[in-house]
């Protein structure tokens, strides 16, 4: 996925984050829409959590 920056000043950055899923999908992740705010001096804080669902059953439908 891509994550953007942005400062109130209009400044920004881009960088791409992988993630890997180790699983032979019968049905693929769905992931839940998220979108961050983070005010400038905050690093090493959580600044949110993504959730993903999946159909699979037992361990295959762990994410």
């Amino acid at each position: 996925m891509t994550v953007k920056g942005e400062d109130e000043g209009g400044l920004s950055t881009i960088t791409t984050v992988n993630i890997r899923v180790m699983d032979i999908n019968d049905r693929n992740p769905e992931w839940v829409p998220f979108d961050f705010s983070v005010k400038e001096g905050c690093a090493g804080q959580i600044i949110g959590r993504i959730e993903a669902k999946d159909a699979d059953e037992l361990e295959n439908g762990e994410i």
